[in-house]
């Protein structure tokens, strides 16, 4: 299944000591760490409104082809 991003940061809590040498990916919250690890996509099972879109292919399988990388 495709994975699925509903945009913006995501946030993730870390212990305190958690070095984070980047400034822009760290901040402070009512005593509590965060850590933004860039881009994410989250992996699920659930039913999700793209997963009924259909699949476009605009390539086919060439052994020959791939042969030549």
């Amino acid at each position: 299944m495709a994975g699925y991003d509903n945009g913006g940061t995501k946030w993730f809590q870390v212990p305190m000591d958690y070095d984070i040498p980047t400034e822009s990916r760290k901040k402070i919250e009512n005593g509590v760490q965060y850590f933004s690890m860039g881009r994410i996509v989250w992996f699920t099972n659930l039913d999700m409104r793209n997963d009924h879109q259909n699949l476009i292919l605009y390539k086919t399988y060439n052994k020959k082809r791939l042969s030549n990388l």
